[in-house]
């Protein structure tokens, strides 16, 4: 069973075994952090949602045997 995703940041710097994925909205950009670490940085809350999505979807799927996901940068 799958309790967590590995996810490379979109600065490619960090690799993280994330267990809490959230987006945290400063007006003019969203991040995206896992375990309290910004993963990626984004302009619309839309566009972080929409990788929450995707994340979301590996997790409950399990469908990829590669359990590294690049944040893309847009």
């Amino acid at each position: 069973m799958l309790n967590g995703i590995w996810i490379r940041s979109q600065d490619k710097n960090r690799l993280i075994f994330a267990t809490n994925i959230y987006i945290d909205c400063y007006g003019s950009y969203v991040l995206v952090k896992a375990n309290s670490h910004t993963i990626g940085e984004y302009r619309t809350k839309e566009r972080a949602l929409q990788l929450l999505d995707e994340m979301q979807a590996v997790i409950n799927n399990e469908i990829t045997r590669n359990r590294i996901l690049q944040m893309p940068a847009e």
